[in-house]
């Protein structure tokens, strides 16, 4: 699907995208709010400065993706795969990204504060600097993720794989 096109029509009201390819897009500085696009293809699109509250990626591809300083608070994102995607400064505060895939993503200060990221893949993700708190990594796999500055206040860790470096520093997470 064009950029152009889906654009007009989520302008005229349409939301629902499920399933579209809209691989190497350019939708940045769009506001989405709402746009359903489960299953769809975004691998490679740029969603720059993008505003996607609420909006439904479950399932989605962005692999490769860029979101810098995208804001997608309380979007869905369960199940997604953001393998090398890169997301620094984004904005996911309450998302649900349960299950998704962030292996290898680019995610310096990413704001993740109170995120459902149950069962996530970190695997070889850069988290420096991430706001985590309150963030619920319940079973997430960290073990290879860069945490270095990142802020796990409250976060809960119960059953995640965590970095050996993080087991032997004092913060305040629930285990």
């Amino acid at each position: 699907m064009e950029t152009v096109k889906l654009l007009g029509r989520y302008a005229s009201g349409e939301r629902t995208f499920a399933g579209a390819d809209l691989q190497d897009a350019d939708l940045s500085e769009a506001n989405l709010s709402g746009i359903i696009l489960a299953h769809a293809n975004l691998e490679g699109a740029n969603l720059n400065h993008s505003i996607l509250l609420e909006a439904d990626f479950s399932e989605a591809n962005l692999q490769s993706a860029t979101l810098w300083r995208a804001n997608l608070i309380r979007a869905s994102l369960g199940g997604s795969s953001f393998a090398g995607a890169f997301l620094i400064r984004a904005n996911l505060s309450h998302a649900s990204l349960n299950q998704a895939n962030f292996v290898k993503a680019e995610m310096r200060l990413i704001n993740l504060q109170g995120a459902n990221l149950q069962g996530t893949d970190f695997t070889g993700a850069n988290l420096q600097y991430a706001d985590l708190r309150g963030a619920d990594l319940t079973h997430a796999n960290l073990a290879q993720a860069n945490l270095t500055g990142a802020i796990l206040d409250n976060a809960i860790l119960t059953g995640a794989q965590l970095p050996e470096s993080l087991l032997t520093s004092p913060l305040s997470v629930v285990v």
